[in-house]
């Protein structure tokens, strides 16, 4: 662990150093403090950029993308994905209901005395009368349906 006293002198070099103010001398012991082991977790994150000084600038600057940029992109791929879940999930809807509008094609239902063929309109009641149906079928193989024996009408 570095002492408090180099700690003190590198955080005074640090701030000469970014104002355009050290020497080359106090340059040369920048770089020494930044090599050793004790440097403190807040100017960690300018050790990469030391390094290449101290090695004569000869290789790039290693650029790191920023976070919010990451963050971005990252939010972007997730976008996407939903996307294209939720197509996904309209188209398989779009087909069932178009099986379902070919299954019930021709039929209509009489209200008022006026015949509707709209199958839009007549939808819910046809999926009621299907589900009833589905419903009766499951009753007389389980064995539970029952008749009113008065009106010979079911009960449901």
């Amino acid at each position: 662990m570095m002492e408090k006293e180099n700690i003190d002198r590198m955080r005074f070099l640090v701030e000469r150093f970014m104002d355009g103010a050290t020497t080359n001398g106090e340059e040369q012991e920048l770089y020494e403090l930044f090599r050793s082991d004790g440097v403190p977790a807040d100017l960690r994150k300018l050790r990469p950029m030391f390094a290449w000084y101290a090695g004569g600038m000869q290789a790039p600057l290693p650029v790191r993308r920023p976070l919010r940029r990451r963050l971005f992109t990252v939010i972007g791929v997730a976008a996407a994905v939903l996307l294209l879940f939720g197509a996904g999930l309209s188209i398989r809807r779009h087909m069932e209901n178009e099986r379902m509008y070919e299954i019930y094609a021709g039929s209509y239902v009489i209200r008022g005395g006026k015949k509707i063929t709209d199958l839009r309109k007549i939808m819910p009641e046809l999926q009621r009368n299907a589900d009833r149906a589905e419903r009766i079928c499951s009753e007389l193989s389980n064995g539970t349906y029952a008749v009113n024996n008065e009106t010979n009408i079911p009960t449901i």
